[in-house]
C-alpha cells in the first residue's frame, strides 16, 4: 500500500482518538491518559507481533537499533503526546493541534540533520498553506470561544472553557510547540530505524509492527512509572463509561493509529508523514463537532481549503 495512504489513515485515527480522549480529561491527568493508551497500544502490538511468528526477531537487533527505538519511542509517545494532551486539555482539540502540527517545519530540519535530507520545493509550499489553514482553524476557534463568552454572559461558563484565555494559555502553547519538536525528532528517527529493521529482516510491512512491539512496551512502563507517582485522580473512581471512551480511543489511535503512522513513515519518509499529520485539524473538525459540539466559522471553512489544499498538493506531488 502507498505511503501516503498509510499516513492519512494514521491521521484520520488520531483525530478521532484525540477527539474521544476529551471526554475523560477531567478525571485523568496527561500522563494518565497517556499511559492507559500506551499500555493497551504496546499489549495488541506484541500480540500481533507474536501471532505472526516474529516476536523472537526483537532480541536480534543490534545496540543501534535498540537506541534509536528508545530514543524514537521517548520522543514521539512520552514527551510529545503527552506535551499534546496537556495543550489539548486548556485549549481544547482543534487549538491545540493547530499549534503542534507545525511539526513538518522542525521535521524537515531534523531530517536534512539526521538524515541529510533533500527537501523538494513542493513540501515548502504544501508546508506553507497547511500551517496557515491550521492558524486559520485556530482563529476560527478562538472567535468561537469569545462568541459562546458574550452569548453566556449570564450563565456559568464550564471552568476550563472559561479560563482558557485568563490563566494558563501560554504554557499550553509551549506545551504544544514542545509537542510538535518532540514528535518531529521521533517521527525522523522511526523513519530511520524502521528502514533499517526492514533490511536487517528484510519484511517491508511487519518492521512497523516488529518495531512498535520494541518500542511500545518500554514506553509503557515509563508512563506508568511516571503517572501513578501523583495520581490525579484515583484510578478506583473512574467510571466504566470513562474507561469505555478511554480503550476505545487507544485502540483507534495507538493500536491502529501507531502502526499507520510508523509505516507510513517508513515507506513514505519523514517529511511527508509529517506534511499529512499537519492537517489533522482538518480531520478533527466533523469528529469534535460531533462528540464535543466544538464549532468553526467562516474563517476556519477557509482553513480547512487552505489545509486540504496543502494535504493534496503533497499527496499528488509527493
Amino acid at each position: 500500500m502507498d505511503g501516503r495512504i498509510f499516513a492519512v489513515l494514521a491521521v484520520v485515527c488520531f483525530a478521532t482518538s484525540n477527539s474521544m480522549i476529551r471526554k475523560v480529561e477531567k478525571i485523568a491527568s496527561p500522563l494518565q491518559i497517556n499511559a492507559v493508551r500506551t499500555t493497551i497500544g504496546a499489549i495488541t502490538f506484541v500480540i500481533a507481533v507474536a501471532i505472526m511468528g516474529f516476536f523472537v526477531e526483537i532480541f536480534t537487533f543490534s545496540y543501534k537499533i535498540w537506541l534509536l527505538l528508545i530514543a524514537s519511542i521517548i520522543c514521539a509517545q512520552v514527551l510529545g503526546d503527552t506535551f499534546y494532551f496537556q495543550a489539548q486539555k486548556t485549549l481544547g482539540t482543534t487549538k491545540a493541534l493547530a499549534i503542534s502540527m507545525t511539526f513538518p517545519l522542525f521535521t524537515f530540519l531534523f531530517s536534512v540533520i539526521i538524515l541529510h535530507s533533500e527537501i523538494h520545493y513542493i513540501f515548502y509550499i504544501s508546508a506553507f498553506l497547511i500551517i496557515c489553514g491550521v492558524l486559520l482553524i485556530a482563529i476560527s476557534q478562538e472567535q468561537n470561544l469569545k462568541k459562546l463568552e458574550q452569548e453566556n454572559n449570564e450563565e456559568q461558563i464550564e471552568e476550563d472553557t472559561k479560563n482558557i484565555s485568563k490563566k494558563t494559555t501560554w504554557l499550553a502553547v509551549i506545551a504544544g510547540l514542545l509537542a510538535a519538536i518532540s514528535w518531529a525528532i521521533g517521527v525522523v528517527l522511526i523513519d530511520w530505524v524502521l528502514n533499517d529493521i526492514a533490511d536487517l529482516l528484510n519484511t517491508e510491512t511487519a518492521s512497523s509492527l516488529i518495531g512498535n512491539a520494541a518500542r511500545f512496551p518500554i514506553a509503557a512502563i515509563l508512563l506508568l512509572l511516571m503517572a501513578w507517582r501523583k495520581p490525579y485522580v484515583q484510578i478506583g473512581q473512574w467510571s466504566k463509561k470513562s474507561w469505555v471512551w478511554l480503550i476505545v480511543a487507544s485502540i483507534i489511535g495507538t493500536s491502529l493509529g501507531a502502526f499507520f503512522y510508523a509505516e507510513g513513515a517508513r515507506s513514505a519518509g519523514a517529511e511527508l508523514m509529517s506534511l499529512i499529520a499537519a492537517a489533522s485539524p482538518l480531520f478533527a473538525l466533523p469528529v469534535t463537532w460531533f462528540l464535543n459540539k466544538e464549532r468553526t466559522s467562516l474563517i476556519g471553512l477557509f482553513g480547512v481549503f487552505m489545509t486540504i489544499a496543502g494535504v493534496v498538493l503533497v499527496l499528488v506531488k509527493g
